[in-house]
């Protein structure tokens, strides 16, 4: 799950859960010695833990309006983010087929070619030596690792 999306859903059960946060705490310990927090006292151990205060309600209207603005601006912003690096990851791995598979091109064509050859200065062919032809043997199968691998 992303980031922003667990903010989101966090975000929503805060706001939900809201009124029970406002309520009084109790650390209960039962008789295994396991703990719980409830908004009751328990028939074992149960110690009050106190009462949190209600957020303030004096906020001005229009500084809410503002907050609830730059945090919907953020969610936002997280969104196109995480659409780009998506979109890049994708080109990425569209690139990386593509070369692989170019790759593995060249690699078939140099090892079931019967003669290999490159051009010279003036255009003409030169028939690959087998020193050359091995090299480009090695070459062709480093480009297969690099991109299919």
């Amino acid at each position: 799950m992303r980031a922003s999306t667990q903010r989101v859903i966090v975000l929503g059960l805060l706001l939900l859960c809201g009124a029970s946060v406002r309520g009084e705490v109790y650390k209960c310990t039962d008789a295994a010695g396991a703990v719980q927090f409830t908004d009751h006292p328990c028939t074992g151990v149960s110690t009050y833990i106190g009462r949190k205060a209600a957020p303030s309600e004096e906020q001005d209207p229009d500084e809410h309006l503002q907050k609830t603005r730059r945090l919907l601006d953020a969610m936002q912003q997280e969104r196109e983010q995480a659409e780009r690096e998506k979109a890049q990851q994708k080109a990425a791995a569209e690139k990386r087929q593509h070369e692989c598979a170019s790759a593995r091109d060249y690699l078939r064509n140099v090892t079931q070619a019967s003669t290999l050859y490159r051009l010279d200065e003036q255009g003409n062919r030169v028939i690959l030596s087998d020193e050359e032809r091995n090299r480009a043997t090695d070459d062709a199968h480093a480009r297969v690792t690099k991109w299919c691998n």
